[in-house]
């Protein structure tokens, strides 16, 4: 693979110089404290490709030498003026003097070198550092899921992800007194207002870290460090999915609540709605009742006028007794229905009462003088019942 070929291919995709800077001056705080334990501090740059942080830490006043490979890559930094030379990192470090740099930084070189030559440059990267002196390493984080299934295979000269886990226990087990992994890059959120999504935890975890590590130095000298060395950055794997899952049970639980109070609403519309089923059939009811209230009101009248023009005497008088002669309770009704209207021709002779005009003149007992009108002319019409049926027998 030729050097113009990977220089395009990080021109295109690894961004701008300025951005890059702005990136990696995230690890200025682990390396400050130096300048005040070593005022001529050394600082080795493996792999340092266009040189964006030989040029960092050479503006905050450290020497500088950077190493690697790719000619084509290092024709930025001659450009620039800056401390860079084409040569193998681990036979750089091994030529070094012990404890005699301050800063060794490897920025996404471990993906690109087998695991055993990762070992012996750790190794040598603690024999060459100072009291104190700070390692970094920063790599391809495959702890997001599109970086490691997908993006970290986008570059033809990477071996093999590293998970940050295992980066961590390499120093330790190298010897190194304290490490950190800071996972980098990750999307800018304001964490409150956005809402999270799946592709956020797939793509949203950081796609960098780095493990910083410290070689061991007296606890006064190591005290200046802790600042950084505490502070938690980035985004893992495990915090976008609990977030997910709080935010995804939070929805839920809102819809639920949302759900309870629309039944509760459908409930009372069901309540009202019986209500109204309720009040409408009463109205029809009373639209019912008051149309009989309203047939009586018509049909009364006519009947007052029928009958009266019955009992007027002559044809229509002796035509009325002959139609009810088989019909003396019904005779009895009507004549009462005369009378409470006063018609003229209804009155009783004097002397009868109407149970003698139904033929029930010797069969009034106690009983039957106790009832009124109306029962009266229900009892004369059960009794006439029974004197047509004991006359049907006789025949």
């Amino acid at each position: 693979m030729g050097s113009e070929f990977y220089r395009a291919f990080e021109d295109r995709f690894r961004g701008e110089r300025s951005e890059i800077k702005q990136r990696l001056s995230v690890y200025l705080p682990f390396i400050e404290p130096l300048l005040r334990l070593y005022p001529e501090c050394f600082a080795v740059d493996l792999g340092c490709g266009r040189g964006e942080w030989l040029e960092l830490v050479l503006e905050n006043g450290y020497q500088a030498q950077g190493i690697d490979l790719d000619g084509g890559m290092l024709e930025d930094c001659e450009l620039r003026g800056l401390p860079a030379r084409k040569q193998d990192a681990l036979e750089f470090l091994t030529s070094l003097d012990d404890a005699s740099v301050g800063v060794v930084s490897g920025f996404h070189i471990a993906e690109h070198v087998p695991f055993p030559y990762l070992q012996d440059l750790i190794a040598e990267a603690l024999r060459v550092l100072r009291p104190a002196g700070i390692l970094i390493l920063e790599t391809p984080n495959p702890e997001n899921v599109t970086v490691g299934s997908h993006k970290f295979y986008m570059d033809p000269t990477h071996k093999q992800p590293i998970p940050g886990e295992l980066l961590k226990f390499l120093t330790d087990h190298c010897g190194f007194a304290r490490s950190r992994i800071m996972r980098l890059n990750e999307p800018k959120t304001d964490g409150v207002n956005d809402d999270m999504r799946l592709i956020d935890v797939l793509e949203g975890v950081s796609p960098d870290y780095a493990v910083v590590a410290q070689k061991n130095a007296s606890v006064d000298e190591m005290v200046a460090f802790d600042v950084p060395f505490d502070r938690e950055m980035g985004v893992s794997l495990d915090g976008a999915a609990n977030r997910y899952d709080d935010e995804l049970r939070n929805r839920l639980e809102a819809l639920s609540q949302e759900l309870h109070k629309m039944r509760e609403q459908c409930v009372s519309r069901t309540e009202h709605l019986a209500k109204v089923a309720e009040l409408e059939k009463q109205i029809s009811e009373l639209k019912a009742v008051r149309g009989v209230s309203f047939l009586k009101s018509m049909l009364r009248p006519v009947a007052r006028w029928v009958i009266g023009k019955a009992l007027t005497g002559g044809w229509r008088r002796k035509a009325f007794e002959r139609a009810l002669a088989r019909f003396p309770a019904l005779r009895g009704h009507i004549l009462a229905f005369a009378r409470n209207q006063g018609l003229p021709g209804a009155s009783l002779p004097q002397g009868l009462t109407p149970l003698d005009e139904l033929g029930l003149k010797h069969s009034v007992t106690p009983e039957l003088s106790e009832m009124s009108e109306s029962e009266r002319f229900f009892y004369a019409e059960v009794i006439d019942r029974q004197d047509r049926s004991k006359n049907k027998k006789g025949l």
